[in-house]
């Protein structure tokens, strides 16, 4: 759960609507605001009677701003971001239940492509050991070529029926790793991007 990619978006998006929420929440608070300014200035004046003039000093202001007239808009805004703070924890709920639900179809498919691959293999072993027999017979004289070739047929059929199944079962596999996040760890594209 912890490497699937759509689960982790989700839970990027409730933490940012949460996020959100706190930011709208903390608007109705009063805002206190410090500002400063430190100045040097320095004039000659060569007419006159002041010939210049140097000035040199800190400024400083504190600014205290209360809420009072923004209330039905931060109202609105902080009901806003509760809103959307729950949609985003549902849509990871969902996204949770969804993940769990493709890794547990992928195991499942993954498994019972193994056990096909299984069989299919011992489909081999049988077709290999029929033919055998059959190209005994054959050059014994006691069966016709028809019968020779459909035995080729046969050995060649499973052969093909058993590289299919492999193929299925290692697409079973990957779709088990891409839905579970194990992909790119099984792939080692971590170490490749570093």
């Amino acid at each position: 759960m912890s490497g699937n990619v759509q689960l982790a978006v989700a839970t990027s998006q409730v933490r940012t609507a949460e996020a959100d929420e706190r930011i709208a929440k903390a608007l109705r608070w009063p805002r206190l605001d410090l500002s400063a300014n430190y100045g040097v200035s320095d004039q000659k004046n060569g007419v006159g009677l002041v010939l210049g003039t140097y000035t040199q000093g800190l400024n400083a202001g504190l600014t205290l701003s209360v809420p009072l007239f923004d209330g039905g808009r931060i109202n609105t805004q902080t009901e806003a971001a509760r809103l959307r703070a729950e949609s985003a924890a549902l849509a990871e709920q969902q996204a949770r239940l969804q993940v769990e639900r493709d890794v547990r179809n992928a195991f499942t498919t993954w498994r019972s492509q193994r056990e096909v691959m299984r069989i299919q293999g011992d489909a081999v072993t049988t077709a290999k050991l029929n033919f055998d027999r059959t190209r005994e017979l054959f050059q014994a004289g006691q069966l016709t070529g028809l019968q020779f070739r459909q035995a080729q047929l046969d050995l060649a059929n499973a052969e093909r029926q058993s590289v299919v199944a492999g193929f299925d079962t290692k697409v079973a596999e990957l779709t088990l790793l891409r839905a579970s996040g194990g992909l790119l760890p099984a792939l080692r594209v971590d170490d490749v991007a570093r």
